[in-house]
């Protein structure tokens, strides 16, 4: 940065005097630091800017479009659909989504989809009616190999949610199951409930998962959404002023729902005949 001795050693008596995320916040090297010591943040401010220096955007831009043939995912260089990976025939995708309303100004009705290793693979992210975002999740899902779609169900989300499993026969739609529950229900729950239990489950979950380096976030408006979301006054999670949280808490539901990471385990022909 071209600083001086001088320069260095005052900087380094303020870091000492009142720690190195004030200083970031009163006076930031770089528009991102700015956000590092702001509110009271949930996940690791530094690891978000560190993140963030690292990003190269995504490969592709796609979109779901309306044919004959029903809804499909086609390529689109202004599209909605975000791709960071390509993909694989082979793989095992899940995908959380969030329900907006589909009002302009309100909240976005997003989908991220995560493989077998929990890497980001795609985000889509709109602000489209409930019912409808039931058609493009079947689309999505579809394209993804039939992946394990959990649509939160609250609200709005709950139209989506019958509409996905019931009216359009979606394959795969998670069954939500409450934590610590051993007995088959009489009823299913299709999606996943955000509730005052399960909003902080998830969100801790998540954070951890970045703590950890169990997740990779590829997409720069989650990032973003990340570095916004703190504990207010009141102690409850969520986005700050004029700040959306809707990429948050669908990842958190991806990642919560996700069977975790595996490796797969070589066997040789030689290992099928001692077993004989």
């Amino acid at each position: 940065f071209g600083l001086d001795d001088e320069q260095l050693v005052w900087r380094r008596r303020k870091i000492s005097a009142n720690g190195r995320e004030l200083f970031m916040q009163e006076y930031p090297c770089t528009p991102d630091e700015a956000f590092i010591a702001s509110g009271r943040p949930v996940f690791n401010p530094e690891q978000i800017v560190e993140r963030l220096g690292e990003l190269e955007g995504p490969i592709e831009r796609m979109d779901i479009d309306e044919t004959p043939a029903g809804h499909i995912v086609t390529p689109n260089p202004v599209g909605r659909l975000k791709v960071y990976l390509p993909h694989d025939p082979g793989e095992g995708y899940v995908i959380g989504a969030d329900v907006g309303m589909g009002v302009r100004d309100g909240d976005w009705s997003v989908a991220h989809v995560l493989d077998s290793e929990k890497r980001q693979v795609a985000v889509f992210r709109a602000q489209v009616h409930p019912d409808y975002f039931a058609t493009l999740l079947h689309a999505l899902g579809t394209y993804y190999n039939s992946a394990l779609i959990a649509p939160e169900r609250n609200n709005h989300g709950l139209l989506t949610c019958v509409r996905l499993w019931k009216d359009l026969s979606y394959p795969n739609v998670f069954l939500d199951v409450s934590e610590g529950q051993t007995e088959d229900r009489d009823s299913l729950n299709i999606g996943f409930l955000t509730t005052a239990k399960t909003r902080p489950l998830i969100i801790d979950r998540l954070r951890a998962a970045m703590r950890e380096g169990d997740i990779q976030v590829n997409d720069e408006t989650t990032l973003k959404e990340m570095q916004t979301f703190v504990v207010n006054e009141a102690g409850k999670m969520e986005a700050e002023n004029n700040c959306h949280d809707d990429c948050v808490l669908s990842l958190a539901i991806a990642n919560h729902i996700h069977p975790g990471r595996y490796m797969p385990i070589p066997v040789s022909d030689d290992d099928y005949v001692d077993a004989i």
